[in-house]
């Protein structure tokens, strides 16, 4: 005999066998095979027709084998095993012969307390939904049992008391139209105990209602398909992601004739809304649903039969060979190899087919140089691409001082779009073949010493009557050299060396120490850096230094100090917010940037999150997004004391500034954003934009919507007060901003100033 606690499994097997007399009155029975397994107690073995007629047959604790039951009518039945302490789900059984397995588990009790929405009734009953927290990893239960559904009545005072298989669990409680609730947590249902979770209040939500529109006359609207997914933005990669903590708000739902759907009981957030149709690729559309009205009227997504994309190169081939064709897609808001290819003789080249929307087209030569970037949104009519390279063969020496140096060089930058490898030999020669005349960043790295710069602007002429284009790169002869060490004054090897120049963020470079603890630069331009070091849980404090032509600074001594850790929790209106993105960028008791480049993290389906500072951290600005909420901004105290509650509004309204002085749109340094006296990174916005699908009406200005209500100013600076203001060390002056106020849920456009 086994311990009541232990698992009963019984094996229930449904035999064609001749009736009894006892049975004959209900038609012919079922002959159900018991397998024990050593258990005890009494066994009740149910039986139920579509009419609701009941038959159950009670087996004793010492029966074994074969046991005949009564079936009442001609089926289908619902099949189930009861026994005190134990559960076991009901199967339905379609005709005689089928083979059903029934198990029994331990069992606990489920207890809540259910509320109403004001002025309505509780439904009768609820669904309740369980699944191992293992479930992520494809696996059920120690047990056995991956996940388990029970139908549990609710009493006229709300009271929900329920059996449930034993075991740890996540639970989604269901009720046709309302917002399924969820446990934000793996709960425990003790073995012949009760646990109580909750109490919980109803809630209608929101209902969604929107239309696909097929776009081919000859497909059927009606065999179309929508699903609701619930996603958070990851400003890390600009992308969408699942948003696992609200998983369980995801449903998918069947259009109508017309091609229009309805998905009731939505809670407020961010959703990505799926449309599919056998003939048609998925399509896709972002929708944020607020808590201001009952119905959200969704702009009809269009899916289309596949396309396919053409591009031509010119010239058609790189000397005799062809030339390499990769395609991208974007992704939930990040770019992502789709598929590549070698064009022809003619330079033509064709994608398999594909969805309409936002392409982009690398051409490589055959060598793997990045040589063009385009890209395309990718529509009947507008399905080929013409990409023409004005090659352009360059001969050129690099030199430091006066002294030839063999170098690795990309132009275009080592990570540029367009990206071009060369290397030049000892002498300090070297040949490429570029894809256009102009200006290029050169990065350069040598072979036999220590340089590592970037070149921010070599003039490339074009060609003339043939002859190839000649260029010089000398580095000025500069040297920093220094060491890294830690608290205890230990050299610390593998160690990573960053050299910031105050005047160029783009011309920032890194290297690594040796075993020794020491490193070495040549060749960086004169001018103005900061430099500091770090290891995977340390970082040094900032050391600005200034670097000359003919003069050789003193070694450095880098010390690296342990990093400290922010603590806080991200909330909305309706409770925590999972998910989002969390920015935090240190600052030093004088206001100065500290020495990190910024920290990233996410929050958890609690809202909790954890930056980790660096060990001369005093202020923290934090920047805080998550799609359906306004953008959060902030300072905050880096003394590792109490946790940060960071509050996300759903009021957010639309910030517009001018496109011309974006990072990478134009000339110059770009504008700044304040946020009252809290400093917006441009780039940030620019991503808070795409992800959330912006479009401004006019293309000269930016489109930010979901920023909070409050004073803001745009900033246009010249060099010496940008450095100042960026560090953290400086207010911009009055005059080089243009302000004003952002209401919540309105519109403010801030023109550049003075103009």
């Amino acid at each position: 005999m086994i311990r009541p606690t232990r698992w009963l499994a019984f094996v229930v097997a449904l035999l064609a066998v001749a009736a009894s007399a006892a049975q004959m009155e209900h038609g012919p029975g079922l002959a159900l095979r018991l397998e024990r397994g050593g258990a005890a107690g009494e066994v009740t073995i149910s039986v139920r027709a579509p009419g609701g007629e009941e038959l159950a047959a009670r087996v004793a604790p010492e029966a074994g084998g074969e046991v005949v039951v009564a079936v009442p009518g001609a089926g289908p039945w619902q099949v189930e095993a009861r026994a005190e302490g134990f559960w076991s789900p009901a199967v339905d059984v379609a005709e005689r012969g089928a083979e059903v397995e029934l198990r029994l588990w331990p069992a606990g009790t489920l207890e809540t307390r259910l509320e109403p929405p004001r002025g309505e009734r509780l439904p009768r009953e609820v669904t309740i939904e369980l699944t191992r927290p293992e479930e992520e990893d494809g696996g059920p239960g120690s047990d056995g049992l991956a996940a388990a559904v029970l139908t549990c009545r609710v009493a006229e005072d709300g009271d929900l008391r329920c059996p449930a298989p034993a075991g740890r669990w996540h639970l989604v409680l269901r009720s046709a139209g309302f917002v399924p609730l969820a446990s934000t947590k793996a709960e425990s249902v003790p073995v012949g105990d009760v646990l109580r979770f909750g109490p919980f209040t109803l809630t209608r939500g929101v209902t969604v209602i929107g239309r696909v529109v097929v776009d081919a006359a000859e497909l059927d609207p009606a065999a179309a398909r929508v699903e609701l997914r619930p996603v958070v933005a990851d400003l890390t990669s600009g992308r969408l992601a699942p948003d696992r903590g609200r998983r369980h708000l995801g449903r998918e739902v069947a259009v109508s004739r017309d091609g229009d759907f309805e998905i009731p009981a939505v809670p407020p957030g961010a959703y990505e809304l799926v449309a599919t149709h056998p003939g048609c690729e998925p399509a896709a559309r972002v929708v944020e649903i607020g808590v201001e009205r009952p119905v959200a009227r969704i702009e009809p997504i269009v899916v289309r039969p596949p396309l396919r994309l053409g591009v031509v190169v010119s010239p058609p081939t790189s000397g005799r060979k062809a030339w390499r064709v990769e395609l991208l897609g974007v992704r939930t808001g990040d770019l992502e190899g789709l598929e590549e290819g070698t064009t022809d003789e003619e330079g033509r080249w064709r994608s398999r087919r594909l969805p309409a929307g936002p392409y982009t087209v690398r051409v490589l030569s055959p060598e793997g140089a990045a040589m063009a970037w385009e890209e395309i949104e990718l529509a009947p009519g507008r399905d080929e691409v013409e990409i023409e390279l004005a090659l352009v063969r360059v001969t050129g020496e690099v030199r430091i001082g006066e002294e030839p140096l063999a170098a690795k060089l990309w132009f275009g930058g080592r990570f540029g779009a367009q990206r071009v490898p060369a290397e030049s030999d000892l002498d300090g020669l070297f040949a490429v073949v570029l894809p256009r005349p102009g200006s290029w960043r050169v990065d350069v790295e040598g072979l036999s010493r220590p340089v590592h710069v970037s070149v921010a602007k070599l003039e490339i002429s074009p060609p003339r009557l043939g002859r190839a284009s000649e260029v010089e790169i000398v580095l000025p002869e500069t040297m920093i050299e220094g060491s890294v060490r830690d608290r205890k004054g230990e050299p610390v090897a593998g160690a990573e060396v960053f050299l910031l120049p105050l005047g160029d963020p783009s011309g920032a470079t890194s290297l690594s120490t040796d075993g020794l603890g020491r490193f070495e630069i040549e060749g960086q331009p004169p001018g103005s850096y900061a430099v500091e070091a770090s290891d995977a849980t340390r970082r040094s404090e900032r050391v600005e230094i200034l670097i000359a032509e003919g003069l050789r600074y003193p070694p450095l001594e880098l010390r690296l100090l342990e990093h400290s850790r922010l603590r806080g929790r991200v909330v909305g209106p309706e409770g925590p917010v999972a998910g989002a993105a969390v920015i935090g960028i240190s600052l030093t008791t004088r206001g100065e940037m500290a020495s990190s480049h910024g920290e990233i993290g996410k929050s958890g389906p609690d809202g909790a999150f954890e930056l980790e500072l660096p060990g001369d951290a005093a202020r923290v600005r934090l920047v805080v997004t998550a799609l359906g909420y306004a953008l959060g901004a902030g300072t905050v105290a880096a003394d590792g004391g109490e946790e940060v509650v960071v509050r996300l509004g759903r009021d957010g309204g639309r910030l517009e500034i001018p496109r011309s002085r974006l990072p990478g749109e134009g000339d110059g340094l770009p504008g700044l954003v304040l946020f009252g006296t809290e400093l917006l990174d441009p780039s940030l916005l620019v991503i808070w934009a795409r992800a959330n699908r912006a479009s401004a009406d006019d293309p000269a200005w930016l489109a930010v919507p979901q920023m909070p209500a409050g004073p803001y100013a745009y900033c246009e600076l010249p060099p010496e007060s940008f450095y100042l203001v960026v560090g953290g060390a400086a207010l911009p002056a009055a005059g080089a901003c243009t302000e004003g106020y952002l209401p919540p849920g309105g519109v403010l456009r801030l023109a550049a100033p003075g103009g």
